[in-house]
């Protein structure tokens, strides 16, 4: 199965074992999430599937492709929140829609920043 090409290929350290959970690095695919996460950042996500409202959250929303976007519950509903004004939010229900939770945006680094030369 081939990778999606957001994802940081694996001498990038695929998926990171540390402090008992896994996570996975990721290239933010879209300004979607601007200014908060740029198009083309690193961000690290923390995988499991517990959130509370406010998260900054990657899932697949009705089989799409991996989308991060600020959640915010409401008894059976979930709104899927942009910080970028130009993207509409999103609403769906918990019970009918096919939401399937990744994890959360634990650490995000521009693509401009450079650690090492």
């Amino acid at each position: 199965m081939q990778k999606p090409s957001n994802v940081i290929p694996e001498t990038h350290h695929d998926i990171v074992k540390g402090n008992n959970y896994a996570q996975v690095a990721m290239v933010m695919p879209d300004d979607s999430m601007s200014p908060t996460i740029e198009e083309g950042d690193q961000v690290i996500i923390k995988l499991h599937t517990f959130l509370k409202s406010g998260d900054l959250t990657a899932m697949h929303v009705n089989h799409s492709d991996l989308i991060i976007r600020r959640v915010l519950f409401n008894k059976n509903q979930v709104i899927l929140q942009p910080h970028n004004s130009a993207y509409n939010a999103e609403l769906y229900n918990l019970k009918k829609d096919d939401i399937q939770i990744i994890g959360s945006v634990i650490y995000k680094r521009h693509e401009s920043e450079k650690y090492f030369d």
